[in-house]
C-alpha cells in the first residue's frame, strides 16, 4: 500500500450510477463505469494486462485479486457477473502509482478526465489514457517530493479548503476534451436548426442540448 497525494472525487453525499463486478471467490468491485481496471481474457491470464473502462468489463474478464490482506502478490480471478446500481458517495484516490486496490481488487486510480472526450471522438485507443493522466500529475507528485509528506498535505490542505479542488478538476479540466470533442464531432443537424453530436458536450452548448448526463447525445433543436 502507498500514500494517498490528491483526491480526484470527494463527496459523500453524491448519488450515481456503479458497475458491481461479482468475481470468482466470493471477491466483488464495486466502481463507476468510468473507471479503468487492468483485465485479461479469464482464460488466458498470464498475458499482458488490458486496461478496460469498468463498463466495458463483462464475463469472460478477469481482474487481479489480493486474496488476504498480507498477499504480496494478486490472483487473476474471473468476472463472473457485471451489474449497474446507483450508490452513494464519490471517492477518487490518487496513488503515487497509479494503482489502487479495492476490497482487494486491483484498479487503476484514473478514471474519465480531460481526455477522454476527445480520444472517444477521434477514435483513439483509450487503454492510453490512465498513462496520459498519470504523466499529467507528475507535477504534483514532484511537488510532495520536493515539499515532503507533511508540509505537502498542510498546502493542499489549505488550497483545498479554498477551492475544492476535486470539484475544480472535474468541473474545468473535463470541459478540455469536450472542446476538442467539439472540432470533430459536433454539427449542424440538417435541416433541423440545431445540433448534433457524438459526444456530449456538457461544458460547451446549453444543458437543453444534451440528452441526459453521460449520454453522449445531443439532441437537435
Amino acid at each position: 500500500y502507498e500514500p494517498i497525494y490528491e483526491w480526484g472525487h470527494g463527496d459523500a453525499d453524491t448519488l450515481a450510477p456503479f458497475v458491481a463486478l461479482k468475481l470468482e471467490g466470493g471477491a466483488r468491485l464495486e466502481l463507476m463505469p468510468d473507471r479503468f481496471v487492468p483485465t485479461a481474457p479469464a482464460n488466458a491470464p498470464g498475458g499482458t494486462p488490458l486496461l478496460k473502462r469498468a463498463r466495458d468489463v463483462a464475463r469472460g474478464d478477469a481482474v487481479w485479486v489480493f486474496d488476504a490482506m498480507m498477499s504480496t502478490e494478486p490472483t487473476p480471478r474471473a468476472v463472473l457477473d457485471s451489474t449497474l446500481a446507483v450508490k452513494r458517495g464519490l471517492w477518487n484516490p490518487y496513488t503515487l502509482s497509479g494503482t489502487i486496490v479495492a476490497n482487494g481488487v486491483v484498479a487503476s486510480s484514473h478514471s474519465a478526465w480531460f481526455a477522454d472526450g476527445a480520444f472517444d471522438s477521434l477514435s483513439l485507443p483509450f487503454s492510453a489514457l490512465p498513462g496520459i493522466y498519470q504523466a499529467a500529475l507528475a507535477t504534483v507528485r514532484a511537488l510532495r517530493a520536493l515539499l515532503g509528506a507533511a508540509r505537502y498535505n498542510a498546502l493542499y490542505d489549505k488550497i483545498d479548503a479554498r477551492l475544492v479542488l476535486t470539484h475544480f478538476a472535474a468541473g474545468n479540466l473535463g470541459a478540455v476534451g469536450d472542446v476538442v470533442g467539439a472540432a470533430r464531432g459536433v454539427r449542424r443537424g440538417a435541416g433541423t436548426g440545431g445540433w448534433r453530436c457524438g459526444y456530449c458536450l456538457r461544458h460547451v452548448l446549453p444543458a437543453a442540448y444534451c440528452g441526459g448526463a453521460g449520454s453522449g447525445v445531443c439532441v437537435p433543436q
